[in-house]
């Protein structure tokens, strides 16, 4: 991994799979990696993966009940 110095706090998807739809009804699959810059200047990176419900509301596709699990976490410095 890189380092990453921009802000506190990011979230990146590293993989999204539609795994079911339904009426207005889904699920997906999401993988992804939080990045959060500590005061003893380094990065705390965590890694989440799970599936996440797609609920159809007004024509549009949101997402709703999460139930990520962490994978893994490591400390870089910056």
């Amino acid at each position: 991994m890189g380092k990453r110095t921009s802000s506190k706090h990011d979230d990146d998807l590293t993989y999204v799979e539609v795994q079911q739809i339904e009426d207005n009804k889904g699920r997906t699959y999401i993988e992804m990696t939080s990045y959060d810059d500590n005061k003893d200047g380094t990065t705390l990176f965590q890694q989440w993966s799970d599936y996440w419900d797609l609920l159809k509301q007004n024509k549009r596709w949101t997402l709703d009940n999460p139930e990520f699990s962490k994978v893994d976490s490591w400390v870089e410095a910056q």
